[in-house]
């Protein structure tokens, strides 16, 4: 089994963090990984509200980093400063509101 970082733990990247699936994620693998032995996670968010409470920010295996992923731009950025080869890559992210989507098809598309 290959691995991709000098420490030998699998290089996690978790786009959508702060949504349903990505905190209940988080809350696993934090509470798997508490000797920082398994993962390096590179959890990415839009908005912090809620989620900044539900999360434990002291676990040093976790980097939290906020993309907005309508910008080309700060998404290469995130991929030049810490990719660009994730051994997992989990895409959680989405608009959460139905009829946000109605209204901005363009954007839900995105």
């Amino acid at each position: 089994e290959e691995k991709s970082n000098n420490n030998n733990k699998k290089k996690v990247l978790i786009v959508g963090a702060s949504g349903f699936l990505g905190q209940h994620l988080l809350s696993t693998i934090f509470s798997t990984n508490k000797q920082n032995t398994h993962y390096d996670v590179y959890a990415t968010f839009h908005s912090l509200s809620k989620f900044e409470e539900s999360i434990p920010h002291n676990n040093n295996s976790i980097t939290f980093e906020p993309l907005d992923l309508t910008n080309p731009e700060l998404v290469d950025s995130f991929i030049d400063k810490h990719g660009p080869h994730f051994d997992v890559c989990l895409f959680l992210a989405a608009i959460s509101s139905p009829k946000i989507c109605e209204q901005d098809p363009e954007k839900a598309a995105m």
